[in-house]
């Protein structure tokens, strides 16, 4: 199956658009001002945090530049009879059933699907890459200096087997102990009994009690980690002294409703209904286009009181990282950070990084960068004044070390926040 992973395309993906709109003239069908009305049919449940960013995304695509009519379904078999009653001419799709995907298929009208847990040749999909996700959390950890890892999840979900696969492949980079739970179970929102799981899971409650501590815990998403977060209080595991949890989605509802409030590895679910909505476009307009897989990274961790902690007993490695923490807006140099702390250079950089997994000089900029990334998320200052306010010397280097940190200009990461409803 051929993979891209896709950067930036938004902006050039609604040029696009634009353009081809302005090309259009006298096609077939009824239409709506001189334009053509496409019949565009939504499988997807509603209810989903992460289905109603992808709604968003497809909506910012098509309004004002296209005359999309949509029509709301649910990803389920009895909805093939209303397709075919309705007529679309291009389906969006959150479809995981492999079998259902393929009958989809078997009706001919383009289909783009946007699922992460579906796989498979000769489908259009827009996804999240979320071995990336995987990594990102564990990355999350190691720079708080936990030496003992943990992946709770559903192993019937790729999603949440993808997540695991980058998780534990960092862990192992860094030769750090690594361990999974998966329950037989998915865990879903009924409306009826609400989530399947309970917090009395017994052999769950085992597994928390058991991990080394402290440990840094990936849940595969953030109604897992509501989960773990309530076993961790049944058995009187501290969050975040023993436990510090990871959830995933940064769905702002759970993240808030839970106690402690709950870190999350935020996902671009809007940008990724903006670009399925334009392959879907691609495709209606007649373009012979191979079928692939278009993986987007996760956005960034959004850090709350569940993760917010540092795990070392080594109180001079603790007294380096405070230091740099408190001076994440001031230009600091690797000498200040050894002149706070009274113990050589040479040994300091290297107590701290067998503690870390960082260099002092990594850690100052993983923290600049930090900030950084809270100020490009939460305010509309310019680069040269986030630049400035987080402690570089100039709009050049503060993008010169950006990119370097995360592979991708602020400028840049800022429209990514902003295509998948972040900023």
């Amino acid at each position: 199956m051929i993979m891209e992973r896709v950067v930036g395309a938004d902006k050039d993906a609604l040029r696009e658009s634009c353009d081809v709109l302005r090309k259009e003239k006298d096609m077939p069908g009824s239409s709506s001002h001189g334009r053509k009305v496409y019949r565009i049919a939504l499988l997807m449940q509603a209810d989903q945090v992460h289905a109603r960013r992808l709604f968003r995304g497809v909506g910012e695509y098509s309004r004002p530049l296209r005359a999309w009519n949509f029509h709301l379904g649910l990803p389920h078999p009895d909805v093939l009879r209303q397709l075919r009653r309705w007529k679309p001419a291009g389906i969006l799709a959150m479809v995981a059933d492999t079998t259902l995907e393929n009958r989809l298929l078997a009706l001919r009208i383009p289909l783009v699907n946007c699922s992460s847990d579906a796989e498979g040749k000769g489908v259009h999909r827009v996804q999240l890459d979320n071995v990336a996700v995987g990594r990102m959390a564990a990355e999350h950890f190691l720079s708080r200096g936990f030496r003992h890892l943990a992946f709770c999840g559903e192993p019937m979900k790729l999603a949440s087997r993808n997540r695991w696969t980058g998780f534990s492949a960092a862990a192992g980079e860094a030769k750090l102990d690594c361990r999974q739970y998966l329950h037989p179970r998915a865990v879903v929102l009924s409306g009826r009994v609400g989530w399947q799981w309970t917090s009395r899971d017994r052999r769950l409650q085992a597994w928390v009690r058991g991990l080394p501590k402290p440990v840094g815990l990936l849940a595969s998403h953030d109604g897992v980690a509501l989960l773990l977060a309530e076993v961790c209080r049944e058995i009187g595991v501290r969050i975040p002294e023993d436990v510090s949890l990871l959830g995933v989605d940064n769905d702002e509802m759970l993240c808030e409703m839970s106690y402690p409030t709950l870190s999350s590895v935020a996902t671009p679910q809007q940008r990724i209904g903006f670009l399925a909505a334009h392959l879907l476009d691609r495709l209606l307009r007649g373009e012979r286009i191979q079928p692939r897989t278009h993986l987007l990274r996760p956005v960034s961790v959004v850090v709350r009181q569940s993760s917010d902690i540092l795990a070392t007993d080594d109180p001079v490695a603790v007294a380096a990282m405070r230091f740099i923490r408190e001076h994440a807006d001031a230009s600091i140099r690797v000498s200040d950070v050894a002149e706070a702390v009274p113990l050589s250079r040479r040994s300091l950089e290297t107590r701290f990084r067998s503690r870390f997994g960082l260099s002092l000089l990594e850690a100052i900029q993983q923290v600049h960068v930090d900030q950084a990334k809270a100020m490009l998320r939460q305010t509309r200052l310019s680069l040269e004044q986030i630049a400035e306010i987080t402690g570089f010397n100039s709009r050049e280097r503060f993008s010169r070390v950006f990119r370097q940190m995360t592979g991708e200009t602020p400028g840049a990461y800022r429209r990514q926040l902003a295509a998948a409803g972040n900023a």
